[in-house]
């Protein structure tokens, strides 16, 4: 079959844009590997009307939206994306089957490099976390580490922003380049300046209760409320540059209603944008599927104007 939209990626970003096309009486089909980046958290933040609510029951609830107006789900995964010779795009799965479509939505998300530091893995998601905005609320008052680490000014910025939270931020350096200027800047602001390295952490209670403790070595033990620390963002956008879309500052370029520099191809979420959270991913699915139902109707009333003439 050849369908209308192929979405690959079947996360927020992606449903959000499913549900905008098969609403729109599209033929779309998402592919979806099924691996979200936030599946260790328990709860979501900063949706309206669903806060707290988990991650994998809005995608579920939207899973079912989606089927619920047309559309069609495969759990696999795509290996390789190409334009053929007639302009439709072809996507390679796993299992060597293809799917056609004439227009195409990546939607892949990205991957957390996280610190090597033994234990973190463990609570990554539950006590240890990156985005203040997505955490910081329910951490009111609690001491919080910030682990300094490769992404620098990400670490930088989390150890300023968490003081709206907390009066008591260490920002344990962890072998991270700080300058004179950057310390005293820090030292201002209320930020305790930690110059010692984090070999280990373990949850210091019951993981409910969201304390942990750090293994250093200068300090040995030191427990906290929370731990943040800043991962390295690396995106699943090797489809995209497979598919030679224009690079800019190591990121696919996007425009803003998601159009890449590859005519019929789109792509949204944290595959082209780091920062973006699940309300904006939404929002960036609902925006391309926009964008391509608009690109399909005039390539079709194109069409049937050069049959008349």
């Amino acid at each position: 079959m050849r369908y209308d939209a192929l979405i690959i990626g079947g996360g927020y970003c992606g449903l959000s844009a499913g549900i905008t096309l098969a609403r729109a009486n599209r033929k779309v089909i998402i592919v979806d590997s099924q691996n979200p980046r936030n599946v260790v958290s328990k709860h979501a933040h900063g949706i309206l009307g669903m806060d707290n609510v988990p991650p994998a029951e809005i995608l579920a609830k939207g899973t079912e939206e989606y089927l619920s107006f047309g559309g069609l789900l495969l759990h696999e995964s795509v290996s390789q994306l190409s334009k053929g010779a007639d302009g439709d795009w072809l996507a390679t799965l796993s299992d060597e089957a293809h799917i056609k479509a004439r227009s195409c939505f990546v939607a892949t998300g990205l991957s957390d490099k996280l610190p090597d530091i033994a234990g973190l893995e463990n609570l990554w998601g539950k006590t240890v976390f990156h985005c203040p905005y997505c955490h910081g609320f329910e951490l009111n008052g609690k001491k919080i580490a910030v682990i300094g680490g490769a992404n620098r000014n990400f670490s930088l910025h989390q150890a300023f922003l968490l003081k709206l939270w907390s009066d008591e931020i260490d920002l344990i350096v962890n072998g991270m380049y700080l300058s004179k200027e950057e310390r005293a800047r820090l030292i201002s602001w209320g930020v305790c300046v930690v110059d010692d390295l984090v070999i280990g952490m373990e949850s210091a209670d019951d993981i409910e209760k969201g304390s942990v403790n750090l293994q250093c070595i200068e300090t040995k033990s030191r427990q906290y409320g929370s731990v943040f620390v800043g991962p390295v963002f690396s995106p699943n956008d090797f489809l995209l540059r497979e598919a030679g879309c224009l690079i800019e500052n190591s990121w696919v370029k996007t425009e803003i209603d998601g159009k890449t520099s590859e005519e019929g191809l789109l792509a949204g979420g944290n595959c082209v944008s780091s920062p973006d959270q699940i309300p904006n991913a939404m929002s960036a699915g609902v925006n391309s599927a926009i964008s391509m139902n608009h690109y399909l109707l005039y390539n079709d009333v194109d069409l049937a104007e050069s049959r008349v003439t």
